[in-house]
């Protein structure tokens, strides 16, 4: 049995702007010389990576958003 207090947890949700950060983080850091010649080949894969998932996941996003100027489908045709 733990005799430790049970710590609340913290919201362990990832969103999409949470991802655009770490590209951000990531851009900083090497425009800052955080890392050497040898891990910028890996880092920069990894920047890609996210940066791919971003821009699909942002498109998705838009895609799914019901279009604001578009008139609603009453079901009747004129013609």
């Amino acid at each position: 049995m733990n005799d430790q207090p049970t710590q609340p947890q913290a919201d362990s949700t990832i969103n999409l702007a949470d991802l655009q950060n770490i590209l951000v983080v990531l851009d900083l850091a090497s425009s800052r010389g955080a890392f050497r010649g040898a891990e910028l080949e890996p880092v920069g894969q990894l920047y890609n990576k996210f940066k791919k998932f971003v821009d699909a996941a942002a498109a998705q996003q838009t895609a799914d958003q019901p279009q604001a100027n578009a008139a609603p489908d009453d079901g009747i045709t004129n013609g």
